[in-house]
């Protein structure tokens, strides 16, 4: 008797968990909020964020939101540059290219030396 009550309350629950499972889920409020538009592409609220959070480093934190603000502008600004770039053929151009991968290798070099000794020194 008990067995048959656990699996009449199992069951309906099972239930109305697979049809939730696969509803088409709602996009979260801040991934449709547009903040601005360059060219054909959107900017959301959510990419603005996630960038905003990636480079938190370069804007001092502030509780009223005053930073994110400040930051919407910079980000605009790179946005717009970048699409300009692509527009003008930039990311195609030979020299520019060989430019930007000369700058990859320059730069990657340091870090790997210091991850390099760093992991000679923690053997140690």
């Amino acid at each position: 008797m008990n067995r048959f009550v656990g699996i009449s309350l199992l069951v309906p629950l099972i239930i109305v968990s697979g049809c939730t499972i696969f509803q088409p889920s709602q996009p979260n409020n801040e991934e449709v909020i547009v903040i601005g538009k360059i060219g054909n592409e959107s900017v959301t609220l959510n990419e603005l964020k996630t960038q905003y959070n990636k480079s938190n480093v370069l804007l001092p934190d502030s509780e009223d939101g005053q930073g994110l603000e400040e930051f919407l502008e910079l980000y605009m600004n790179f946005r717009l540059k970048a699409a300009v770039a692509r527009d003008a053929g930039y990311m195609e151009d030979p020299e520019i290219l060989y430019e930007l991968a000369e700058y990859e290798r320059q730069s990657a070099y340091p870090y790997w030396l210091e991850r390099h000794i760093k992991d000679e020194l923690l053997d140690e």
